[in-house]
């Protein structure tokens, strides 16, 4: 009795474990990695990453639209980011001094590792 007790459990941990695993293979299969030197990020960790003291808060707006809806050409979700070292002073063009500049670009197509 003890015996078929125990084989029960371990079918029903079985089975739990493989739809887990499912569950995860199907969430995390849509999204694809960046090349070497730029991080996978959420469209919304990408956003908080930016150093926005260059942008008015109307460029602000404009940048947050177009990332979630031009940039993320392929619709998960995610970016690939890349941080470049802070200005050294003041940048004449930026007006800024020790902004740290953030490349932003999709990640690979779906279904490609």
């Amino acid at each position: 009795m003890r015996r078929r007790g125990l084989a029960a459990v371990a079918a029903g941990l079985m089975l739990t474990g493989l739809s887990l695993t499912a569950a995860q293979s199907a969430i995390a299969a849509p999204v694809a990695g960046c090349g070497a030197g730029h991080d996978l990020r959420t469209v919304e960790q990408a956003i908080a990453v930016i150093d926005w003291r260059i942008y008015t808060t109307a460029e602000r707006e404009q940048i947050e639209d177009e990332l979630s809806t031009v940039v993320d050409a392929n619709g998960d979700g995610y970016l690939c980011v890349k941080q470049f070292r802070p200005s050294q002073g003041s940048d004449k063009h930026w007006g800024a001094e020790g902004y740290v500049v953030t490349g932003l670009s999709d990640n690979r197509a779906k279904g490609r590792a």
